[in-house]
């Protein structure tokens, strides 16, 4: 506003009513667009909120199915131990250097599937350990090996017990997991 004329303009221009019809139409819209940002701000918190509850529900329902495919794997691995363990023997009082193989070759006759020599925290037998055979009468046929003597010592050769050979079953699940959670 260079000259004293446009200044002069400008206020008649507020004192009159033309500037009093721009305030009344500018508020009208001003509230109104007010209105309008407070009504998409609830409508947005609305739907955050219903969008919370529908991530809740499905987290809910997610974590059911996870709860009831673990039992059903826990059930699935009961029925495989107890078949197994039908088919197992423990073998206790092993000499401390007895290898796997070597338990093996010993029951070669009655088609083992599998040995395992039960370690302790340090690495080291314990002493005992377990066989499983193909079918039950193998396992029976294994029991003619109680007070065997095997690499100096008289071995016990009996049916496994399902608790000590699930807790130990579990343990060596455990030690499994802590490996795989260093490497």
């Amino acid at each position: 506003m260079k000259n004293s004329h446009d200044a002069t303009f400008v206020k008649n221009r507020m004192n009159g009513t033309r500037m009093e019809n721009y305030t009344m139409y500018a508020s009208y819209y001003w509230d109104r667009n007010n209105r309008n940002e407070k009504q998409k701000q609830q409508n947005n918190r609305r739907l955050n909120k219903a969008n919370q509850d529908k991530n809740k529900e499905k987290k809910k329902k997610e974590e059911i199915v996870k709860k009831q495919k673990e039992k059903t794997k826990e059930i699935k691995t009961k029925e495989k131990n107890k078949q197994r363990i039908q088919n197992t023997v423990f073998v206790g009082n092993l000499n401390r250097n007895t290898k796997e193989k070597e338990i093996m070759e010993l029951m070669q006759d009655f088609d083992p599937e599998e040995v395992e020599i039960v370690k302790g925290n340090n690495g080291k037998s314990k002493r005992f350990g377990f066989v499983s055979f193909k079918n039950k009468k193998d396992a029976s046929y294994a029991l003619n090996y109680n007070n065997y003597c095997f690499m100096g010592n008289k071995i016990r050769v009996n049916l496994a017990i399902e608790e000590k050979f699930t807790k130990i079953q579990k343990t060596k699940r455990k030690n499994e997991m802590e490996i795989d959670e260093i490497s």
